[in-house]
């Protein structure tokens, strides 16, 4: 699972991580080149070549200082993208966790948590091409569901 997760990340190496925001519990990052698409309900919105959503134990952190995390107020990131940053380097594990290393050093650690044998394989994370017919690569509990 580890080798399929970084060759299916490997397209956002270099590219400009430019929006990040919060829907409820889930983080999200538009990553890419910037896109005006339609917007459901109307009108149009902007979104990135590509976005990571998070929906699960996730931390940021600048060297050994964690500057944010699943429970952290969204402004503690607002710092970190009033310059330009790209990711640089993606690292999976096995379980389906990630770290993406930034051009500023920096380094988001996304964590999967394995669930009892009686859970469901509940949807950790997932990156797609926002506003395409593109499969999503959504990655669960108890591994890749899609």
């Amino acid at each position: 699972m580890r080798d399929l997760i970084e060759k299916k990340l490997l397209v956002i190496v270099d590219e400009p991580v430019w929006a990040v925001g919060r829907a409820a519990a889930m983080l999200w990052i538009q990553i890419g080149e910037r896109r005006i698409v339609p917007a459901w309900g109307g009108g149009t919105k902007e979104v990135g070549k590509y976005a990571l959503h998070i929906d699960c134990s996730w931390y940021w952190k600048d060297g050994a200082t964690i500057i944010a995390d699943q429970d952290s107020a969204l402004n503690q990131l607002d710092n970190r993208l009033k310059f330009s940053i790209s990711c640089q380097s993606i690292t999976a594990t096995d379980d389906g966790s990630i770290e993406i290393t930034f051009s500023d050093q920096s380094t988001l650690n996304v964590k999967v948590e394995m669930p009892d044998e009686s859970e469901e394989n509940e949807e950790m994370w997932r990156f797609f091409h926002p506003a395409t017919d593109q499969p999503h690569f959504v990655v669960g509990s108890q591994g890749i569901i899609a």
